[in-house]
């Protein structure tokens, strides 16, 4: 109500301005998944990480870390990683409904491999009580075919029947009648009454018969009275007489006869040459020895381990793979294997044993598929965590480090900040996928990939110390293990932001409180993803830390506007934040001094923007403009009571390629490199 002037004097008045626009947080961050213990469903602000154990932890000792059945969760992980790295605020969503069924794939005892382990899980795709009714049966390879050749030990014998007194290398032989074969080079041979063994380099002819040049001489004296292929013992290199697809890299083999030994193949030639990891071992993973060596004179078969899975339920069979390997090298390795019904995912901790013949799937344990049980989350479990962080207006970041081999969970995160349009989601790349060899970091990308740039990938998983074994019982237990990376990063944003401001690039960082790497990349495998928008976090030649070494969104290629995160969260902070910072406007009359305030208040906000290197440009009209007037507000737009703001910044971005151009010079004439 205006002031009545009733005497004559002076009269004093306040008057408020519309203040000026404050900037929002950038780096509250919201964590999804299963923890041990507190409320389902209901997001809850912690700002320490001892508050996330007391909140979520084991009732014992608040214990942060949810291992259940031999599984390994990561939420607790990827919420120390965010705080280790410089965050500051957090909103935990717990969830923990419909899981699906689960069968833990562990190898079987033998003598001297210790506790049976688990080699690989089965996961029903399907949530709920679905997966409980399936069968999983592990089979063995078939036996061959009636006919069928199979991988045979190759065996040559001959007589000596001279020495070649100028090079004792050179021996000419007579194949005995009953030997099954001839030598080739590359053999591993045994000479009559010489314990070493030799190895033939080349076959010559004479008239006297075959000439073998071994690799080493033969000594002075009497010659040996026979040459053949040596029993298999402490050598890694063996020779089959035909060269079969059963036998390729990564298999698992073992020979007829008694006793049975075991071994892992590293090579094949189209010689039949077999190159083996380490040499055979025994069944309960004793080195062989002379005494009980692989007597190639019988031509035992070697027989491949290979396994396979068979889904079915009462009277079919929804999936049936054979032919597969826990070997990554082997064509079938089983976690590069698409079912239908199922997910084959890695061990929770990898197998220890260094025993071959343990490293055979036959036991299965099951889990069935409940509600309310950490064992797996599906993706509607999130999709409805994500429901309730839609009215949380301060995050700023998304994370759930359990969806990591969970594509389905992760576009539920991408859809959720696609439809608020004020987050992003920091994502993984699954565990142990390799960069562009599909199943490829490249393939889970563009099942991701978000319009807008609204999802940033990482890769490859970040090796830590095992906090539960060494917090808890067993320090001495202690040991590292490969954590997905989003929580880290999402630390990593907080401590560029609070240092450097969120339009700085959240690259060529280090990540703290880590050990290294699932796997090293080159930088011919980050260039396979960099442009395709997978952050690589790479350790460098001579250095020992991790540093994240990519600022991608996974917007697609044409989105340029979007390529780069700081980008991206920079337009967020400053939508959010004028946003926020101009509602004192809304019901003001809409009329010229509405919009010239409403102009003076944003662009002081975006000349602190300029001002604090957020945006390019020398003068402020090249960083920034601010446009409200007629053109945008004509007299049928003001009467439905709408006020038009139009404004365009120039956001700064990375220096994400340097080329250097060098040229020699000589005072004169210039020789230019680029």
């Amino acid at each position: 109500m205006a002031t009545t002037y009733a005497y004559p004097g002076v009269y004093i008045e306040e008057i408020t301005g519309p203040g000026v626009i404050v900037g929002v947080g950038t780096s509250t961050a919201a964590f999804i998944g299963p923890a041990a213990r507190g409320p389902f469903m209901r997001p809850t602000v912690i700002t320490t990480f001892d508050e996330f154990g007391r909140q979520f932890g084991e009732a014992l000792d608040f214990w942060p870390y949810l291992e259940r059945n031999k599984r390994r969760y990561f939420l607790g992980h990827g919420v120390q990683g965010f705080f280790d790295n410089g965050g500051t605020r957090a909103v935990i969503v717990r969830v923990g409904n419909g899981t699906p069924a689960v069968w833990s794939v562990r190898n079987q005892p033998v003598a001297g491999a210790g506790a049976a382990e688990e080699l690989f899980r089965i996961e029903a795709v399907a949530e709920g009580p679905e997966g409980n009714n399936y069968t999983v049966t592990l089979s063995a390879p078939p036996a061959p075919a009636p006919g069928q050749p199979v991988p045979t030990l190759a065996y040559a014998i001959a007589d000596i029947n001279a020495v070649d007194a100028n090079d004792r290398r050179k021996i000419t032989i007579a194949y005995q009648a009953a030997s099954p074969g001839k030598f080739v080079p590359g053999d591993i041979v045994a000479l009559a009454g010489v314990a070493a063994k030799n190895r033939v380099q080349s076959i010559g002819t004479s008239a006297n018969g075959p000439v073998l040049t071994l690799d080493t001489a033969i000594a002075a004296g009497a010659p040996p009275a026979t040459v053949k292929i040596a029993a298999i013992d402490t050598q890694t290199r063996i020779r089959l007489e035909q060269r079969l697809p059963v036998i390729q890299a990564g298999s698992l083999i073992t020979n007829s006869g008694a006793p049975t030994f075991y071994a892992i193949v590293d090579s094949t030639d189209s010689d039949g040459f077999v190159e083996l990891r380490a040499p055979f071992q025994q069944a309960d993973g004793s080195a062989v020895t002379a005494a009980n060596a692989i007597d190639v004179s019988t031509q035992p078969t070697l027989t491949s381990q290979d396994f396979g899975i068979k889904i079915s339920v009462p009277g079919k069979v929804l999936d049936d793979e054979a032919g597969l390997s826990l070997d990554p090298f082997h064509s079938g390795y089983v976690l590069r294997r698409v079912f239908k019904t199922i997910r084959v995912l890695p061990p929770v901790t990898p197998p220890t044993t260094t025993v071959v013949a343990s490293l055979r799937p036959r036991a299965l344990i099951q889990t069935p598929g409940v509600n309310d049980d950490p064992t797996s989350v599906g993706f509607m479990s999130y999709r409805n965590a994500l429901a309730r962080l839609q009215d949380v207006d301060d995050v700023n970041i998304v994370c759930a480090p359990d969806a990591a081999n969970d594509p389905q969970a992760q576009q539920e995160l991408r859809q959720h900040c696609l439809t608020m349009k004020d987050r992003i989601a920091v994502l993984d790349v699954p565990y142990g996928l390799s960069p562009a060899n599909s199943p490829s970091a490249l393939d889970h990308e563009a099942a991701v990939e978000a319009s807008g740039g609204f999802t940033a990938l990482y890769y490859p998983w970040l090796i830590v110390p095992d906090p539960v074994r060494a917090g808890k019982s067993q320090p001495s237990a202690a040991q590292p293990f490969a954590v997905p990376p989003s929580g880290h990063i999402a630390g990593v944003y907080a401590r560029i932001d609070e240092s450097l401001g969120v339009h700085t690039p959240p690259a060529n960082t280090e990540v703290r409180g880590v050990m290294g790497l699932e796997r090293r990349l080159s930088d011919r495998e980050q260039g396979l993803i960099n442009l395709k928008g997978v952050n690589a976090l790479r350790i460098f030649p001579g250095e020992g830390r991790v540093l994240v070494w990519g600022a991608r969104t996974t917007a697609p290629q044409g989105e340029t506007d979007w390529t780069y995160v700081n980008v991206r969260r920079l337009l967020l902070y400053i939508e959010e934040s004028i946003q926020e910072g101009i509602r004192w406007a809304v019901f003001k009359p809409n009329d010229h001094g509405l919009w010239q305030s409403l102009k003076r208040t944003i662009g002081s906000f975006l000349d602190r923007v300029w001002k604090d290197g957020g945006l390019v440009g020398l003068k402020r009209e090249q960083a920034y403009q601010v446009r409200i007037d007629e053109g945008l507000n004509p007299p049928d737009e003001i009467a439905l009571g709408r006020l038009h703001i139009e404004i365009k910044v120039a956001p700064v971005r990375p220096a994400e390629f340097i080329i250097v151009r060098i040229g020699l010079w000589d005072g004169g004439a210039q020789v230019t490199e680029s």
